[in-house]
């Protein structure tokens, strides 16, 4: 009884550091092997479809370096979920030159935690979305090529697109470029 206690502990805790959308479940991608930030470690949602033909992935929260490289962190670590997109969702795995479309949304705003300077979080329901067309070769490699569509979703806050990092003052919404802006 006590270990149900403990583990029911755990998943409360654990589900409220990653808040995702009903119908989306939360991921951490971590030991991605980042050049000069070995402790690089994004919070995601994701939501499978059904029928395996789409998978969509949004951040959350950036954790483990420092906010001036942030845009290259997110690249990297896109360019990781879209290698290993078999591994999120249940019947994703696509042999070419079938597709799986993979729908990565990138916050356009973030916010450093003020309690960890490497954590960035969020801050605005507005998001740079790229879908990308996935399937994996006979070899094992991933090809995904370009994305196929690319587009801001949701209305950016004003004040965050004007500031960049370091923001200023500190301690408020950020942006980071995108593909999309």
């Amino acid at each position: 009884m006590f270990l149900i206690f403990i583990s029911l502990l755990f998943v409360s805790i654990y589900s409220e550091t990653i808040s995702c959308p009903d119908g989306w479940f939360s991921r951490i991608i971590e030991n991605v092997n980042y050049p000069n930030c070995p402790t690089l470690k994004a919070e995601v949602c994701i939501k499978c479809s059904p029928l395996g033909n789409q998978m969509e992935v949004r951040y959350t929260t950036i954790t483990g370096c420092d906010g001036g490289n942030l845009r290259s962190y997110i690249d990297y670590l896109d360019g990781y979920i879209l290698s290993n997109y078999s591994l999120y969702c249940v019947g994703a795995w696509t042999p070419c030159p079938e597709k799986v479309r993979v729908i990565i949304r990138r916050p356009l705003c973030f916010v450093q935690d003020p309690d960890d300077q490497s954590d960035f979080h969020y801050c605005d329901e507005s998001w740079c979305r790229q879908d990308f067309l996935a399937c994996t070769r006979a070899d094992g490699t991933v090809d995904w090529g370009e994305p196929v569509y690319t587009a801001i979703e949701g209305n950016p806050y004003p004040g965050c697109l004007a500031r960049t990092w370091p923001p200023n003052p500190p301690l408020t919404c950020f942006h980071v470029s995108t593909p999309c802006r």
